[in-house]
């Protein structure tokens, strides 16, 4: 992803986390002294990720109703989304949270016994991200 996506992206990733999740004002300058402070320096791409990567993982606890959400669709990586290529460093950041591997877990629990072979099917995009972790 070009720099100029990403730092919008990380913008609407950071404000969207920030109102509905933290429930705090935002304030726009407030943006960039966070992304310095937290990731470096600005001018960067490598910054611009690690943002993006943390603000993907900690925007799908917006919202989380259901742990098995997480597999179905915010890990359920696929080509063409324009986050696949941070598929490792978004679920890594996700399992850094303290409640991360529990939910993964709770999800993958619920999915086993909700849910038939065939929606399991669907599942490809997470159960290849696993498969790619586990080979060296």
């Amino acid at each position: 992803m070009q720099v100029v996506a990403l730092k919008i992206q990380v913008y609407r990733l950071w404000k969207n986390y920030l109102t509905y999740y933290e429930s705090v004002l935002v304030l726009p300058d407030q943006f960039k002294v966070d992304i310095r402070k937290e990731f470096g320096d600005l001018r960067r791409h490598s910054t611009w990720e690690k943002a993006f990567c943390r603000y993907s993982a900690l925007h799908s606890r917006i919202g989380l109703l259901d742990a098995d959400r997480l597999i179905r669709i915010d890990f359920n990586f696929t080509p063409d989304r324009n986050d696949y290529i941070y598929r490792h460093q978004i679920f890594d950041e996700w399992l850094s949270l303290p409640e991360g591997p529990d939910l993964i877990k709770t999800g993958l629990e619920i999915l086993s016994r909700k849910y038939t072979q065939e929606p399991r099917e669907k599942l490809s995009g997470f159960l290849k991200l696993i498969q790619e972790r586990q080979t060296p």
